[in-house]
């Protein structure tokens, strides 16, 4: 383990449980203030403890089944911290799962993120971006990990927040991967969770697998994945039912995406009756209809 001469940056290497761990040890003062900022957040926004509502969330879900059979290193990676940190791993595991959470409770807080995507033309390589306008509580506590992966020649530098796998990142491969939620589209209690489906697509060695990957595991939350490569770009809507790929425009390079879905039609039944009660003009004026347009 190296660490950069910055509070910001931190290299990890070795078995997964021993990079989780490292991350924990060396960010333990910030995980601690940062869980607790998320849980006073989660007791004035609900009205509830957070052990109430973490505990009863994380009896209705399974999603440790699908980490393990998908990406079982991560769920070493996540036992890491938590030891490191010195935090319960129900507690860190729990942090793991913000989209989730927000998305059983049906808050569009998480309407917020815009990424963008270019293809490679004559004189330009492939770009992809983001902004991250998440929850208020992370600011100050952005954070860049340089993961190297054991008897691999695989890195991948993932932007995230101390005590949490990832919000997105890029590998040393050429794959990179934006996301926006789309809490429109149907969720489910199985699946595998945000966070890993992105280091799970950034630990391909190219794009071919990471698609593949995103195809052949189960989402459990709806949300937009804009895959980099060294040569094109794709983008693909996926909620618990379905997974939709978004085609560029044939006289355009460019794709861009917020927070609504634009071509998969797998909605929860509670959009669709809010949908039925709002007017159309409203509906326009939504922040991500306005960033989109």
């Amino acid at each position: 383990m190296k660490k950069i001469n910055s509070n910001d940056f931190l290299c990890l290497e070795g078995p997964p449980f021993h990079r989780g761990f490292i991350h924990g040890k060396v960010f333990k003062t910030k995980i601690v203030e940062l869980i607790n900022l998320w849980k006073i957040s989660i007791k004035k926004e609900y009205k509830t403890s957070s052990e109430n509502l973490l505990t009863n969330f994380l009896k209705r879900v399974n999603y440790i089944d699908y980490i393990k059979k998908y990406t079982p290193d991560l769920l070493e990676e996540v036992k890491g911290i938590a030891q490191g940190s010195g935090i319960d791993f129900e507690d860190i595991f729990a942090f793991q799962l913000l989209d989730e959470i927000l998305v059983n409770l049906q808050d569009m807080k998480i309407q917020n993120c815009s990424s963008l995507g270019v293809n490679k033309i004559p004189g330009q390589e492939v770009y992809i971006a983001q902004n991250w306008d998440i929850l208020g509580l992370l600011k100050g506590f952005q954070l860049i990990l340089s993961i190297k992966y054991q008897q691999s020649n695989l890195e991948s530098l993932i932007f995230t927040y101390p005590g949490f796998i990832a919000a997105f990142g890029i590998n040393n491969h050429g794959i990179g991967v934006c996301v926006n939620s789309l809490s429109q589209l149907n969720f489910s209690k199985n699946g595998l969770p945000v966070a890993f489906v992105i280091r799970g697509i950034l630990q391909q060695s190219n794009q071919e697998d990471a698609i593949k990957f995103l195809h052949n595991i189960k989402h459990c939350s709806p949300q937009n994945y804009l895959i980099g490569g060294p040569e094109n770009i794709y983008n693909f809507e996926c909620s618990a039912n379905k997974i939709t790929p978004l085609i560029i425009n044939k006289n355009s390079s460019v794709i861009y995406h917020t927070n609504h879905p634009l071509v998969n039609d797998d909605y929860h039944q509670s959009y669709l009756d809010n949908l039925r009660q709002k007017k159309e003009k409203n509906l326009r004026s939504d922040n991500s209809y306005t960033r989109f347009k």
